[in-house]
């Protein structure tokens, strides 16, 4: 895990923000420790921010997670919980298409949001189906009244 700062995301206005980098490789052993740091991480850069309303959102940089497991899923859902302790929130930025949809398999699609503007479209395609050709519906006789 490493802190880095550039541009924003998105660009606009040419503002710096803050963004927490997570690398791939955490194993459950190290969630604590990671979590830990990105608490610091956190309220050293609630500090940072301006007084003219400065964002209440982490950007978490996760483009560099290619296979993502359930140890991410850990990490990035107790990141989270940490950031809200805290008053703020994270969304993923960068995110992989694996990793999206490891998050909507969890059911975590609520819980982790992306960065604006950077979701995919994850939907099934409907299967193909023919029509069925010459088909009558077959309807019973009504029962005698008994």
């Amino acid at each position: 895990m490493s802190l880095h700062s550039f541009a924003g995301p998105t660009g606009m206005g040419g503002w710096a923000q803050r963004v927490w980098v997570v690398e791939p490789g955490i194993d459950h052993a190290g969630i604590a420790a990671a979590c830990e740091r990105f608490a610091s991480f956190a309220a050293s850069s609630a500090s940072h921010d301006d007084g003219c309303g400065g964002s209440t959102v982490i950007v978490c940089d996760v483009g560099a997670i290619t296979d993502p497991d359930l140890a991410t899923l850990s990490l990035l859902a107790r990141m989270q919980l940490t950031a809200r302790r805290l008053g703020r929130g994270i969304q993923l930025h960068r995110a992989q298409r694996r990793l999206i949809e490891l998050i909507l398999f969890s059911g975590l699609g609520g819980v982790l949001p992306l960065y604006p503007g950077l979701a995919l479209e994850l939907g099934r395609q409907a299967e193909q189906r023919e029509e069925l050709v010459h088909v009558e519906e077959v309807v019973d006789p009504p029962d005698p009244p008994g």
